[in-house]
């Protein structure tokens, strides 16, 4: 948590640790979880971001979302998907570096929900993403068997 950093905002001095800004939650934690998707090949991947007491934030928050083949979430996998990814909550605002990188967009409660394809089924994928507030890495557990067909 960031203390002591101060910020302005509409005229009123900001603490970056206090539970909102602006009359938006501060998203201080993220969930990440992965599962099988119904698409052939697919792996849902679902991100919510939350406040400090763990309840999902409101406002919509942008933050670049990329795969590795590292735990720390450390560079970008070296595997090329055989399909890219698709939103189906929140939006995908565009691909950083295709089929591996995007920055993403989530709905008004901080929610992003997307489905990524790969007919390998690689067990061995991170989903990696930079926190909208402090840019720190945030990294799920690895892929293993949460794709479709795996």
């Amino acid at each position: 948590m960031l203390r002591g950093i101060r910020s302005e905002y509409q005229n009123e001095k900001v603490l970056m640790g206090e539970a909102q800004i602006g009359g938006f939650d501060l998203p201080v934690t993220a969930s990440i979880a992965l599962a099988a998707s119904t698409t052939t090949d697919g792996m849902d991947i679902t991100i919510q971001l939350k406040d400090a007491d763990g309840n999902a934030v409101s406002g919509v928050h942008v933050f670049d979302l990329w795969m590795s083949e590292a735990s720390s979430g450390a560079g970008l996998t070296g595997d090329t998907y055989s399909g890219d990814l698709t939103a189906g909550t929140g939006a995908l605002l565009g691909a950083l570096t295709a089929k591996k990188a995007w920055r993403v967009q989530t709905n008004a409660t901080g929610l992003f929900v997307a489905t990524l394809v790969d007919s390998a089924n690689p067990a061995d994928q991170y989903v990696a993403f930079s926190h909208p507030v402090t840019g720190q890495t945030v990294v799920s557990a690895v892929s293993g068997t949460n794709w479709e067909g795996a």
